[in-house]
């Protein structure tokens, strides 16, 4: 629903009736220049407005006949609330935020209903998408970092069992495309620090579910256990994904000892303190462009 938008330019008028906060139709008799043929699917968005008193509403036209004087809206859309309008209240097909680039805070805040073409600039990363049909959201430009974490916190990890450290949730990605896939970080170890070392693996989820130490490894490499800092280890691949949509990948890490021999510690003792320290352990995933 609501994936084609079909704003029109330069029309403007007055409700020639009022409109209470649950009403579903708007009449006006400025309404018959609009085009016929809507749908929940092809909308038309329309700004009601108050500027006396600084309030407006955004609703969505989803059924119009030719040169009615009534349309069939969805109201309060856009963050906006449904309100009660008196009649003469001004409406326009005005642009929006969502015209231009909507500001998101994180993936999680992307909009539920987006229409073809809808750009975004997600905050957290900096980086701007765009709505696709059939569905889906993809870089804008189609490369760059699509997400990244930064910590520059301790964990430990006393035993032959992976323990996951890090995650990242990356809508959107295709089949058609090749990703790069890195962490870095430093490490120490406390306790026999003697083989068997070891190991350090990026994990790719099943589309739409939660990464765990169960999932694939899609890279894996050993860390020789130290009882000093080490230069920073840098894991990293090149991947791609089984089918269209949202996955999760996760990096997990253990001892490579017997329980109780080795402490291996994520991110090297003291350096929580060093004025970079953040760029001591960080993951991130990255758009290398088409396959």
């Amino acid at each position: 629903m609501y994936e084609l938008r079909v704003p029109a330019n330069y029309l403007f008028g007055q409700l020639t009736n009022p409109a209470a906060i649950s009403d579903t139709t708007m009449v006006s008799t400025d309404f018959a220049a609009l085009q016929s043929g809507l749908s929940t699917n092809l909308y038309i968005p329309i700004t009601l407005q108050d500027p006396a008193n600084k309030n407006f509403e955004i609703v969505w036209a989803t059924a119009h006949t030719g040169a009615s004087n009534t349309i069939t809206v969805v109201r309060g859309r856009e963050g906006s609330t449904a309100r009660a309008w008196p009649a003469s209240t001004l409406w326009a097909c005005a642009p929006t935020l969502r015209d231009s680039v909507l500001p998101v805070a994180n993936a999680a805040a992307l909009p539920a209903d987006p229409h073809v073409g809808l750009r975004t600039l997600q905050l957290d990363t900096q980086v701007a998408l765009q709505w696709a049909y059939p569905g889906g959201w993809e870089l804008e430009a189609r490369r760059g970092i699509l997400g990244l974490v930064k910590r520059n916190v301790q964990d430990t990890n006393t035993t032959q069992a992976d323990g996951l450290f890090e995650t990242l949730t990356i809508p959107g990605m295709r089949t058609t495309r090749y990703y790069k896939a890195v962490w870095t970080f430093n490490t120490n170890a406390s306790g026999a620090v003697n083989p068997p070392n070891g190991t350090a693996n990026i994990r790719l989820s099943a589309v739409g579910a939660p990464v765990s130490t169960a999932d694939p490894v899609i890279r894996t490499q050993g860390i020789i256990n130290q009882v000093y800092t080490n230069p920073a280890i840098i894991v990293e691949t090149i991947f791609t994904v089984p089918t269209d949509g949202t996955y999760q990948l996760g990096c997990s890490a253990n001892s490579g000892a017997a329980s109780g021999g080795t402490t291996l510690t994520i991110l090297a003792s003291g350096a929580a303190g060093e004025a970079n320290a953040a760029n001591k352990r960080a993951f991130w995933v990255e758009d290398m462009g088409l396959k």
